[in-house]
């Protein structure tokens, strides 16, 4: 799991490689539209601390085990409550997933996973949420 809050964070996601390519061009989209929208004139350096940070879910990564920010599930079931909202994304080479976990109304969590990652229980939930959003 990769927690971005950071234009650094960003920078050596796009970098390293370990996202493809049009996940982390997304993802560095998504950021630069939440710095134009949440960034404080009187801020050094924007960061999404106090926002809610961007997640980025890795091969072997359980959405299930989700234990940060306020998101758990100690029976191992998905983080229910605080899902907002799953959203599908065709990005041409890849196909992914956002979900926004919203824990207050001020911190907003916002997960990107590539599709087809997750075991077969996760995946369909996952399907069956972002076909109602």
């Amino acid at each position: 799991m990769r927690t971005i809050n950071t234009r650094q964070d960003v920078e050596d996601l796009l970098r390293d490689g370990t996202a493809p390519a049009a996940l982390a061009e997304h993802i560095a989209e998504f950021f630069r539209q939440l710095e134009e929208e949440l960034a404080d004139d009187e801020e050094d350096a924007f960061r999404l601390d106090q926002h809610g940070p961007i997640v980025l879910l890795e091969a072997g990564d359980d959405l299930r085990g989700l234990n940060f920010a306020g998101l758990n599930s100690e029976s191992g079931d998905f983080p229910r409550r605080a899902v907002e909202f799953v959203e599908k994304l065709d990005l041409v080479e890849v196909q992914a997933y956002r979900l926004a976990a919203m824990l207050d109304n001020d911190f907003v969590v916002t997960i990107f996973t590539l599709a087809g990652t997750h075991d077969e229980e996760a995946e369909q939930w996952l399907s069956e949420q972002a076909q109602r959003s």
